[in-house]
């Protein structure tokens, strides 16, 4: 699984111990762990072998990792948002017919549904008082994986 070698490679890099860190892999269907007390984390959504959004919360952004990213109410540049706002840009990255078709059907109502039945979800936890330890460890994913739905969407 590519999140758990970058995990290991990330590691490796920058001589951190794998040790300080946990790593869930949730497959869809899925719901989101919540961010442990005092830890920071970063979280990456994939679908059909795509990455879609890679993130970070702090220790004080529990709800952007926990539930900001299913909701219409989380922010412009959430999961939720960005899938609305960009529906035509998810249809031409993916490969499953299927998947293709639902994505044309989402609106407000079942987006939250289908980003929890359709995604998988990536966290990583760890403990750090060091921010730039968080910032690196959420661009380390952004540059190797390019998620579709990064910067501007």
């Amino acid at each position: 699984m590519f999140t758990f070698r970058f995990l290991t490679e990330f590691c490796r890099k920058f001589s951190l111990s794998i040790n300080d860190f946990s790593y869930s892999h949730l497959p869809a269907p899925h719901n989101p762990n919540s961010l442990p007390n005092g830890a920071v984390g970063i979280y990456i959504f994939e679908i059909d072998s795509i990455f879609l959004k890679v993130g970070k919360a702090g220790v004080k952004s529990k709800a952007l990792f926990n539930s900001n990213h299913y909701t219409p109410n989380g922010g412009k540049s959430t999961l939720f948002n960005s899938i609305l706002s960009n529906k035509d840009i998810l249809e031409s990255n993916l490969s499953d017919n299927t998947l293709k078709k639902s994505v044309s059907t989402l609106n407000v109502h079942n987006t939250i549904a289908w980003i929890k039945n359709n995604t998988h979800r990536h966290e990583i936890t760890f403990v750090t008082e060091n921010r730039f330890l968080l910032n690196l460890m959420e661009a380390y994913p952004q540059y190797y994986l390019e998620p579709i739905f990064e910067g501007e969407n």
